[in-house]
């Protein structure tokens, strides 16, 4: 079996990078705001999940998610034990898997993305939690040294430079470019 991997880059200008950062914030912002009414819900669009290998892959079935880069492994992911039962409710663990590197997860539901981000630049592990209300949800999985941020799925990534050292959200890459695999049954 041939595995293809799809890899993307962006080349980001200083500003650019603060720019996006910036909008992303607001955008997401107003987002969770207009989500609050049904109307206003038709106008955020929602990202469409890949059909790579999910963290959680139905009820009982907890599956590591990883993402890949080059054949090195950035970042993992894993439920926690007993997670995957259906009640809308997700609780896991995420870490960097090189040194001087910072996890994040991006969870998106409904249009709307949330970030996850480790707490330093480092291979330790981190938990989190979210719920939704259909147990159904786009993840990925992103790595950072402060520079560069690299975000994905699996070995579907795409990567941006960030110069002068200002990757401060997954923001410089729009939401709708990061590969995602699909996390069910939780």
């Amino acid at each position: 079996m041939t595995l293809v991997t799809r890899v993307r880059h962006i080349h980001l200008t200083k500003a650019e990078c603060k720019m996006r950062s910036l909008a992303r914030t607001f955008l997401t912002a107003m987002a969770g705001i207009f989500a609050l009414t049904p109307a206003a819900f038709v106008a955020v669009s929602a990202v469409t999940p890949g059909t790579a290998s999910a963290v959680c892959a139905g009820q009982g079935n907890e599956v590591r998610g990883v993402l890949v880069v080059n054949g090195v492994e950035r970042a993992a992911e894993r439920a926690n034990s007993g997670t995957c039962n259906g009640n809308n409710g997700y609780s896991g663990r995420f870490a960097a898997r090189l040194p001087g590197w910072r996890a994040w997860v991006l969870i998106q539901n409904g249009g709307i993305v949330t970030p996850h981000r480790g707490g330093g630049y480092n291979e330790v592990s981190y938990d989190y939690s979210f719920s939704d209300d259909n147990s159904h949800s786009a993840i990925s999985l992103c790595a950072d040294n402060g520079s560069r941020i690299v975000c994905g799925w699996d070995r579907d990534w795409i990567a941006a430079d960030c110069p002068g050292g200002n990757v401060s959200s997954t923001a410089v890459i729009p939401a709708n470019l990061i590969p995602a695999g699909v996390n069910f049954g939780f």
